[in-house]
């Protein structure tokens, strides 16, 4: 069987073609968000697949319970409701913001830390990171107290781990190789 983001992808690709053409990438983003988020909740699940509830009144309710009231969105929760797609909300919102953030050269970065850490430092982390990748960074930070020290950066499946615990690792193992020798 396919994965659900094999089965969400066109109807994502679909979606932020027709928010891009009409200039509403951010409408659609944000009501595509609420979606997203209602359709996890278990009561609005079994709503969704029940049998006896007509697409038209589930198109309604979706409506409703996002506040959204875009007749194109509208036409979409249609299309979806059709061919019983609804319960893949949540993933053509996660591609459909992977097609705006690649459009826009947006790349969306994690900083961990031990400790908080100060907007000036976040400011320059972003910028280097802005410098090496040649994008638009949108930056967030975490803490993690079991690092000892330094920070690691997360961006989709790459790590730069600039950790002291990483370090202390990595000469742990160089003094190993290097007695052994």
């Amino acid at each position: 069987m396919a994965s659900t983001l094999t089965l969400a992808r066109p109807y994502a690709k679909a979606a932020y073609l027709a928010a891009k053409d009409a200039q509403e990438v951010d409408v659609w983003s944000n009501a595509l968000a609420q979606l997203a988020q209602w359709v996890k909740v278990r009561e609005v699940q079994t709503i969704i697949k029940n049998p006896l509830i007509d697409k038209e009144t589930l198109v309604t309710f979706l409506m409703q319970c996002a506040k959204i009231d875009t007749p194109q969105i509208k036409n979409f929760l249609t299309l979806l409701a059709d061919y019983t797609r609804l319960s893949l909300l949540t993933d053509v919102y996660v591609i459909f913001t992977a097609l705006h953030h690649e459009d826009e050269k947006i790349l969306v970065a994690e900083f961990i830390a031990p400790f908080p850490v100060s907007e000036s430092n976040l400011e320059k982390i972003k910028s280097r990171l802005e410098q090496r990748f040649k994008r638009t960074v949108k930056l967030t930070a975490h803490m993690d107290p079991t690092l000892i020290g330094g920070g690691i950066v997360r961006i989709g499946d790459q790590v730069i781990d600039g950790s002291l615990k990483s370090k202390l690792n990595e000469l742990s193992k160089h003094l190993l190789t290097v007695e052994g020798t």
